[in-house]
């Protein structure tokens, strides 16, 4: 039984190891996004556009960063969705937005580029970025670690955890605490993006998740739409990325706010009082 065990698990590690052609793809991609930077008015023309659409070249270098992301994911995991699996394997909403963050504005960035290069300007690279959009970055990556260092505070729900929780003075308490995680990438859902983390909470829905979830497509949305308007509005050079308004950044500080502290709540179920030893009539 043991052996078949073995046979099996290996199959699986063979199944969703790095292989050669994911190396094959990442060049391709990595030499795609080159010569599209290189070539941006061949592959615009190829499109019935003009060398000055930027917007264009923009989406084509976002698809090309989506696909590069995608592959890496999958060679790491074995799933498409590989990317969104953490540690727990189970899929992060933290990361989610960190990528998205990195797909809309590093393309623009690199488009901005390449329209500088092609229009020769003095300082092509010379494009500033908004303060705005650095403390966007930052509150990303701040909660993507924030929140990897509040489950590494927490024991995961193994075998050997149960066991001990069940001892504790308080074993209820003690394991709906404990962190939940899948044994296997393959076990990850798109539904770990909106459900509560602990043993306790893993089958509700978390509010404060779908609340950072929406935001964030409401800010990437808005974000992109003014990337989009500022490159179509273009004239002899890009100096600047779009600024990103005070009220969003608020707005997404405070739900990252709100998730990062709902992940540090634990679950302590309502336990009934011990019977008073005197009764009074």
């Amino acid at each position: 039984m043991s052996s078949n065990t073995a046979q099996t698990d290996a199959v699986v590690a063979t199944e969703t190891g790095w292989k050669p052609w994911h190396n094959i793809g990442l060049l391709v991609l990595i030499a795609a996004v080159a010569l599209v930077c290189w070539f941006s008015d061949v592959v615009l023309s190829w499109f019935g556009l003009p060398p000055e659409a930027i917007t264009a070249l923009w989406i084509i270098l976002m698809a090309l960063l989506a696909v590069a992301i995608v592959l890496i994911g999958h060679g790491i995991t074995g799933r498409f969705e590989g990317f969104l699996i953490d540690a727990r394997n189970k899929m992060s909403l933290s990361r989610l937005q960190l990528i998205l963050w990195t797909i809309v504005v590093l393309p623009a960035f690199l488009a901005a580029a390449v329209f500088n290069f092609t229009t020769e300007v003095e300082d092509p690279l010379n494009i500033a970025v908004p303060p705005q959009v650095w403390g966007l970055l930052g509150i990303s990556v701040g909660s993507l670690v924030g929140s990897g260092i509040i489950k590494s505070d927490r024991p995961d729900d193994d075998p050997a955890t149960i066991e001990q929780a069940r001892k504790s003075s308080n074993p209820e308490a003690a394991i709906k605490n404990l962190q939940d995680t899948n044994e296997k990438p393959e076990d990850a859902s798109l539904s770990d993006l909106f459900k509560g983390e602990l043993e306790g909470s893993k089958n509700h829905l978390e509010v404060g998740k779908v609340q950072m979830f929406f935001f964030t497509l409401l800010v990437v949305i808005a974000y992109g739409r003014a990337i989009a308007d500022s490159f179509d509005n273009v004239s002899e050079t890009i100096g600047t990325l779009p600024e990103l308004s005070a009220g969003m950044l608020a707005l997404l500080a405070i739900s990252h706010a709100g998730y990062l502290a709902n992940k540090n709540v634990s679950i302590t179920p309502t336990l009934t009082p011990p019977p008073s030893s005197g009764s009074t009539s």
